[in-house]
């Protein structure tokens, strides 16, 4: 029986043709953004089903899984478009979770007054996809280029004469990195930086409020990948 809804599923996407068929960049770059989420528990590994919609340069996803972390009837939407992070927002699943979702997008990036109304709305059709558990990056060309450009911008943002720095290890496909830091003072400091790898700079600097730096240092040292001194 589930063999035959996985089935029916993907025959209903794909008898809109391209047009409700996410490219498959985007769907590389959600899947991995949701092993992320993963991690967190905003969802299960495996097979997950959404509705999928395009309009213009975003891509539209609502979650058919409820999520302990959305309220009553509220699904999670993401929004993938070149040049910023994923947009995850809770919306109703009703015929205009579509719409709910530019609105939160656009009033998020102060984009009000440009008008979801005007904005195209393709075909929604259903499809399944497969959330991988979260594994970090091989340590290959195109990570170890990324980790330098984020050196980079963290000697930048602050950190030139740094002693040590080590980041969590990570995917590429993360929006949040971690870094622990031993400045030229030996002080240890914790940061952290909204990543996007398409694009540059990489890293969004923020800190982390009242978490203890201990127990951060800790989760990022348990798992950690030397940025300097470079291996």
């Amino acid at each position: 029986m589930i063999r035959q809804v996985i089935i029916l599923a993907f025959a209903s996407a794909s008898a809109y043709g391209a047009q409700c068929t996410p490219p498959p960049p985007v769907l590389d770059r959600l899947s991995g953004y949701l092993s992320y989420e993963g991690t967190l528990g905003f969802i299960t590994n495996g097979q997950n089903k959404f509705s999928f919609a395009s309009a213009g340069d975003k891509e539209l996803f609502l979650q058919y899984g409820t999520s302990r972390y959305v309220s009553g009837a509220m699904r999670r939407v993401y929004v993938v478009t070149y040049g910023k992070p994923v947009f995850a927002t809770p919306c109703p699943p009703g015929s205009n979770w579509a719409r709910c979702a530019l609105d939160s997008f656009q009033g998020f990036y102060g984009q009000k007054g440009a008008g979801t109304r005007a904005i195209p709305v393709g075909r929604t059709c259903d499809l399944f996809i497969t959330v991988p558990r979260w594994r970090p990056s091989p340590n290959d060309a195109t990570k170890r280029k990324l980790a330098s450009e984020v050196l980079q911008e963290l000697e930048k943002f602050g950190y030139g004469h740094a002693r040590t720095i080590y980041v969590r290890d990570f995917n590429i496909n993360d929006p949040q990195l971690q870094f622990f830091i031993v400045d030229q003072n030996g002080q240890q400091v914790v940061q952290g930086c909204d990543f996007n790898a398409q694009v540059t700079p990489h890293c969004e600097w923020h800190l982390f409020g009242q978490a203890p730096v201990e127990q951060l240092k800790n989760e990022i040292m348990e798992r950690a990948y030397r940025l300097f001194p470079n291996k």
